[in-house]
Parts: C-alpha cells; sequence; structure tokens
C-alpha cells in the first residue's frame, strides 16, 4: 500500500468547533506525500468540509454549485453538480456523474475516482479511470 493511501489513517475530525461553528481538520502525514500537500492546500484556502455516512452516498445533485473547495470526510461521495474549487473525499471513493464539474483537483484518498466521459475535471488524482481536461 502506497503512503498516500495511508493518509486516511492519519487525516483527524476533531468533534470540537470553534466559536464560529467552523470545524477543524488537522493533517497529519509525510511531509512531502502527494496526499498530503493536496489536502493541506485544500485546508489553507477557502473551504467546506462535509461528513459522509458510512452506509451510503453523499450525493451531491445536479443544479448545485458550490463556491469554493469542498472535503469530505469518512464515506464515499457523487457528483453530478459543479465544484469551483477543489473536491477531495478522504475514506472514500469519488463518483463523477454526467454533468458533474470540478474546476480543480478531483482526489479521493484511501479511495478511487470513477469519472464519466460526460465530466468534466481539471486534474484527478486517486484512479487512472479519469483523465484530466
Amino acid at each position: 500500500m502506497r503512503w498516500s493511501a495511508r493518509l486516511v489513517a492519519v487525516v483527524a475530525f476533531l468533534a470540537a468547533t470553534r466559536a464560529e461553528g467552523q470545524q477543524s481538520v488537522q493533517v497529519e502525514g509525510p511531509r512531502r506525500a502527494r496526499a498530503t500537500k493536496v489536502v493541506r492546500r485544500a485546508l489553507a484556502g477557502p473551504h467546506d468540509v462535509m461528513l459522509a455516512d458510512t452506509t451510503r452516498q453523499l450525493v451531491l445533485p445536479r443544479n448545485t454549485e458550490l463556491p469554493r473547495t469542498v472535503i469530505i470526510l469518512g464515506g464515499d461521495a457523487a457528483l453530478a453538480g459543479a465544484v469551483r474549487g477543489d473536491l477531495i473525499v478522504v475514506g472514500g471513493d469519488l463518483f463523477l456523474r454526467p454533468g458533474a464539474r470540478v474546476d480543480g483537483t478531483a482526489a479521493a484518498i484511501g479511495g478511487a475516482v470513477y469519472g464519466s466521459t460526460l465530466a468534466l475535471v481539471s486534474v484527478a488524482y486517486g484512479s487512472s479511470r479519469v483523465k484530466a481536461v
């Protein structure tokens, strides 16, 4: 198993929240590993953190447009809408449905990215099945 795939075990969601209601995410991993760099870069800018349910997919339906980077923790996710930034799934698979658009990186750390020929992604990381557009 590659180091980047092991990052799943070291990305932890902290239950405590700040006074503003923001979640706190701590990343621990090999400093030079690509997965660590992708997650840290995403956390450095404006982003939203979503928790997925391990029993079913988190679905971001068609006509959904998210204005910034999205990080999904703990399960599989499916995108049919648009993300104006990176879309990173930690601890699950990412399924890109027809019509999906990611303006940044589509990554699955500890999982795979399953693309569609009708989805547009700037950069894909996590699977050879999605090609950069």
